[in-house]
């Protein structure tokens, strides 16, 4: 292939920019793809003199691209496509715009710990991720690890990747046994002695490499690979104080690198998961539980007794008090006091249940009681040693108590004291997965109704980081709907602002949620009927997809687990097939799921006359859309949808002008004022103005109803500045095609 980079192209796809790097297995080219017009990473493979491939070498280059393949996360670089050009392999990857980590630490005599913790607590998110899927890294090194501009963190080069069986990979094996993978300087014990690698080796290479950040030198800089090696295998982690004494590290920083880095992977951290609790505690500087095991990851020669420095101040004050007290006591004769409830948790819960009696206690201050009776009942299960019964009946009652509490309190403190109680040790599974799926819900009800497009995307990106608190081990039917509902979420925002690219990742990931925990789970219907609509714009079949989605909405109860879970998978699944031309299917499809729905008595909570309006209009039936409209406006106003509401004033509105009728000016008006009660009142004006003429004009230019539809456009096209299926819309009228391509 020519390597002359002046307009030079790869597969007639990909336009060659300039070189980014190199390393063992190939070269990394910044390029464009012509078709989205959008910056890739392309990595070729290096040949021989010859001109061939070395067929290990090849074999690595395909396991990178399975590897990358089979993850999908925030904080790992995305494979988009592979392939092979005139005999050259390529892999085709998300560009990250930032610097390498290495050469972060070039520019800085060390990182600082607060942003060490941040990017290695990324990092084992990153992990948590690629272990799940079976791919265990084995080269964590800090050329390895980007920092975009905006300071996110992404993992690269699977290269070197293991692929365990539930990755559903086929494992060519490519590493004789006996054989040392990796980076010396960052490679656990047992890749030095060529044992197999597991994700334990993992985060002791992310100690390391935390270590090298914090200090400004790696753990065990020897000058040469066979003495580093032997570092690794017979050397305890130095301390940080003595290889950097000038700096100042949080408390319990070096249990957390202690016990990622001992020598016996059984003394580590057993998974990626709870070293990022630990690295989250840091970060909010509670105790780490490193510090309970760090013994078995210090060599016998360095075991002290260290305490913090805090904990020592506290028990001398503690001392100087008790010795007061008792000199004053004795000084006074009078008798020691009896113990209180702020020392005995069993009266503390008796005075808490005396307090609730109190019927003037209302709303926060009530949720507040029993919130605090129920960490009181959290504390005596975990003492109860004996009655095993006994400790459960008090879990029972904390978790009713928290059910009651939360909705209460709301917002962030809601969703602060449920992490925070989860965060207990003596807390049971499914009460912690209970809290931490309420304090996700909390905030991605925040991300929805936040009108600012960045901080939405923000408040996405903290309930993942929340649900990433769960356990797999400790999965429930609560966690997948969480997640689901997430994911479901996260996309629709991206699918209001026409980022077809990353709606249809968000749409995959929902897809996998479900296909993992639940095959038939509700949001997999709309997960698939949405990934065809986007497959239908960006031409590129989906095939089954729909299908697939109206056997899952068939079979579903809009009940189970909730309406707010049926009405995404039927929007998306009547939009698709509209949108594909099934009218009689989508008519079919909205028929029968407004039988199962009355049969659930939910009429009341939902509304389908904007479906049914859509039906009629496509079957030309102009009075019964107008009818169907303006009982979806006064339907939605009941049950406080305002956006729905005005979506279906400004469609009404916009028929009658089509069909000459009066009236349309006063509905506009009416529209307007009702949009003004919601926040950010102008930006959604537009927002649902443009959709609903968008949609209103597709539906009869799909009729064929052109004149009626380009009287529309005429009429209202330029009120606001269009959307892009608007302005779309607008230059095929301008050009005179918009009978030949209407949408």
């Amino acid at each position: 292939m020519n390597q002359d980079l002046g307009r030079a192209f790869i597969d007639d796809r990909f336009e060659l920019l300039s070189r980014l790097g190199e390393g063992g297995f190939g070269t990394v080219y910044l390029c464009r793809q012509k078709s989205f017009d959008r910056l890739v990473a392309v990595k070729l493979l290096h040949a021989e003199s010859g001109g061939e491939f070395d067929s290990d070498l090849q074999l690595r280059f395909e396991r990178e691209a399975h590897a990358l393949s089979a993850l999908r996360h925030k904080s790992i670089v995305t494979i988009y496509a592979y392939g092979e050009y005139q005999h050259n392999p390529y892999m085709v990857m998300e560009y990250v715009d930032g610097l390498s980590l290495s050469s972060v630490m070039e520019k800085c005599d060390g990182v600082e710990p607060t942003e060490v913790v941040r990017i290695a607590s990324q990092i084992c998110d990153a992990l948590t991720c690629a272990h799940a899927n079976g791919v265990i890294h084995r080269d964590l090194k800090p050329n390895n690890i980007l920092l975009t501009k905006d300071g996110d963190v992404k993992l690269i080069d699977f290269g070197l990747a293991r692929l365990l069986p539930n990755a559903g990979i086929k494992n060519q094996q490519l590493t004789e046994a006996g054989t040392a993978l990796g980076t010396v300087l960052y490679m656990s014990p047992e890749q030095c002695v060529g044992q197999s690698a597991d994700g334990r080796s993992d985060l002791y290479g992310l100690g390391c490499v935390m270590f090298h950040c914090l200090t400004g030198v790696p753990p065990f800089p020897g000058d040469h690979t066979v003495v580093v090696m032997q570092q690794h295998l017979d050397e305890a982690l130095p301390r940080l104080a003595a290889v950097a004494p000038n700096k100042i590290f949080p408390s319990g920083l070096q249990e957390v690198l202690d016990s990622a880095t001992a020598k016996e992977p059984r003394d580590r951290y057993q998974d990626a998961q709870a070293m990022s609790d630990d690295l989250q505690r840091l970060s909010k500087n509670l105790p780490v539980k490193a510090e309970s095991i760090v013994g078995k990851a210090i060599s016998p020669k360095l075991r002290v007794i260290r305490l913090p420095r805090k904990a020592v101040v506290l028990l001398l004050c503690t001392a100087v008090a008790s010795v007061l007290i008792l000199v004053v006591m004795y000084a006074q004769k009078r008798p020691i006091p009896a113990i209180t409830s702020m020392t005995n948790p069993i009266l503390q819960m008796s005075e808490l249940q005396e307090r609730l009696q109190d019927s003037n206690l209302k709303g926060k201050e009530r949720a507040l009681i029993q919130w605090e009776l129920a960490d009181t009942l959290i504390f005596l299960a975990g003492e109860q040693q004996k009655s095993v019964k006994l400790a459960r009946e008090y879990e029972s009652k904390a978790s009713v108590l928290y059910t009651l509490a939360l909705p209460a309190i709301g917002g962030d403190e809601a969703v602060n004291r449920a992490l925070q109680s989860a965060s207990v040790r003596e807390i049971s599974p499914a009460v912690r997965t209970h809290l931490i799926c309420y304090a996700a819900t909390v905030v991605i009800r925040q991300a929805t109704a936040e009108p600012n497009y960045s901080a939405s995307l923000q408040l996405f990106h903290r309930a993942e980081k929340i649900l990433q608190h769960i356990m797999v081990s400790d999965s429930s039917e609560e966690y997948v709907n969480a997640g689901c509902y997430l994911y479901n979420e996260w996309a629709s925002a991206f699918l209001r602002k026409h980022d077809w690219i990353q709606a249809e990742r968000k749409y995959l990931k929902l897809d996998s949620v479900c296909r993992r925990y639940n095959e038939d789970h509700i949001f997999r219907a709309a997960a698939l009927a949405r990934l065809h609509e986007i497959g239908i714009r960006l031409n590129h079949a989906s095939p089954g997809a729909l299908e697939t989605a109206e056997i899952i909405l068939e079979d579903a109860d809009p009940a189970l687990p909730g309406p707010g879970f049926y009405m995404p998978a039927l929007d998306a699944t009547f939009d698709s097939e509209l949108l594909s031309d099934k009218v009689d299917r989508a008519e079919k499809t909205l028929l029968a799921s407004e039988r199962k729905i009355k049969k659930a008595k939910l009429e009341g909570s939902l509304n389908l006359d904007a479906m049914h309006a859509r039906i009629a209009v496509r079957r030309g039936r102009w009075s019964q859309a107008l009818i169907d409209l303006e009982n979806a406006s006064r339907k939605s106003l009941q049950l406080q949808q305002l956006e729905l509401s005005i979506t279906s004033e400004y469609e009404r509105a916009f028929l009658l002008t089509a069909l000459d009728r009066p009236g349309a000016a006063k509905i506009i008006e009416n529209a307007n004022r009702l949009s003004q009660k919601i926040p950010d009142s102008a930006e959604v004006r537009k927002a649902v103005y443009n959709h609903a003429l968008v949609m209103c004009t597709f539906e009869l230019a799909k009729q064929r109803e052109f004149a009626k539809a380009e009287l529309i456009l005429d009429a209202y096209g330029k009120a606001y500045p269009p959307s892009p299926d608007l302005a779309h819309m607008l230059d095929l009228r301008r050009l005179n095609t918009f009978r030949a391509k209407h949408w």
